[in-house]
């Protein structure tokens, strides 16, 4: 979107790889474009604010103002626990992985 903001807020699956190169198409030029932003955010940088950070992020959800993206992949149980965590590592999953606890 025009002006639009892209933000990053973690990379799970690489973060056991070390430094890489880039093999990926860069994207600034769809960013200059659109005239655009991209941002990194993390939440330990921000622990006053958590509480507040996270109602807003629901209230996002809920009014459907925002998307969070789920991975298809079903995990129950505290036994599968670790295989979601592998499942993350492994750069498996698209969006957020969730595990039901029963």
């Amino acid at each position: 979107a025009t002006r639009g903001r892209v933000l990053i807020c973690g990379f799970i699956s690489e973060y056991q790889d070390g430094p890489q190169e880039v093999l990926a198409p860069r994207v600034y030029h769809k960013l200059l474009w659109k005239s655009a932003q991209l941002r990194g955010f993390l939440h330990s940088h921000w622990p006053d604010r958590f509480q507040e950070h996270l109602t807003r992020n629901i209230q996002l959800i809920e009014d459907g103002s925002i998307d969070p993206q789920i991975d298809s992949k079903s995990f129950v149980g505290v036994d599968e626990a670790v295989d979601a965590v592998e499942y993350l590592h492994n750069g498996k999953n698209t969006g957020k992985v969730v595990v039901q606890y029963r």
